[in-house]
């Protein structure tokens, strides 16, 4: 009597009992079945092919996993199997080895799709793809805006995918291997600039609008003149404070005796800047925001 005895395929096993019915040796083809596994995981993930002769009349336990984590983010699928021919979609197999029997295993590859999205509205779409499939991506709201005058604007998508179309919010990809997928936001900061001269005199605040964390200005414009900044700035909040490379200065108009001239209507040239005015009684003029290393000229109309 021949002794029960299994195979181990593993991720997948077969188990073989030899029926009582036959006594060896086996020296006669009649009395041989053949069990031929085509595409069956081997215990190193790869697929391989096995042909086993069996006892006629033994009993066989097939078991396949569902699926099959190959690494890399890609995996496969059972789709189902082709026994003699018959297709059947099941894990687990108990036939009878009354005859020779050609088992097909029939596999689908899936890639893995990795969102990254800091607002969470697409990281649904991350899972498991079939391979060759169309995936489309689309960033529903491009600004979000958020508490204390900050937002989230969308600024484009990122990838290794090799086969995509970007066109405004909307990614659409072939899952042709594992892919990630970034989407790309700018935090911007409705932001406002509280100035000072170089002297630490306030000017006033500036409003900026929707500036991006991390832009640097350099000047702003003050009553449509230009001003440089003493040092640059990198706008990282909603509220940002600066010093301007100007200072306060005020004129004393004065006659060809070098005597101060009173209420005399002046205009004041400093660079680009123009001011128009009446002297005091002193004959001093208004103060202007000069920028430093600056040339006034100062004409009497």
């Amino acid at each position: 009597m021949v002794n029960a005895r299994a195979y181990a395929v593993a991720p997948g096993t077969v188990g073989i009992t030899v029926g009582s019915e036959y006594a060896g040796p086996l020296i006669n083809a009649d009395y041989l079945a053949f069990l031929i596994l085509n595409d069956y995981p081997a215990n190193n993930q790869s697929i391989v092919s096995a042909v086993l002769p069996l006892p006629m009349g033994s009993r066989v336990t097939i078991t396949t996993p569902r699926s099959i984590y190959l690494g890399n983010n890609t995996m496969l699928r059972l789709m189902g199997l082709l026994i003699n021919g018959i297709y059947m979609n099941t894990t687990e197999l108990s036939p009878t080895m009354n005859q020779s029997y050609v088992i097909n295993y029939l596999w689908g590859r899936y890639y893995r799709l990795e969102v990254i999205d800091i607002t969470n509205q697409t990281i649904s779409l991350g899972g498991w793809y079939s391979a060759d499939s169309i995936v489309n991506i689309t960033v529903p709201r491009t600004i979000i805006y958020l508490s204390n005058e900050t937002r989230l604007v969308f600024t484009g998508f990122a990838t290794n995918a090799t086969h995509y179309v970007a066109t405004n919010n909307t990614l659409i990809l072939l899952m042709d291997g594992p892919i990630t997928v970034i989407i790309k936001w700018a935090r911007e900061y409705n932001a406002s600039l509280t100035l000072y001269t170089i002297n630490g005199v306030y000017v006033g605040t500036e409003y900026l609008g929707w500036v991006e964390y991390g832009e640097t200005i350099t000047n702003v414009s003050i009553n449509d003149f230009v001003y440089e900044l003493k040092t640059p700035l990198t706008i990282n909040g909603v509220n940002n404070t600066a010093i301007l490379n100007a200072t306060y200065r005020e004129f004393t108009v004065k006659d060809i005796l070098g005597l101060p001239e009173p209420f005399t209507q002046v205009i004041i040239r400093c660079g680009g800047q123009e001011l128009s005015g009446v002297t005091n009684a002193y004959g001093v003029t208004q103060e202007l925001l000069v920028p430093l290393n600056t040339e006034c000229i100062i004409e009497r109309q």
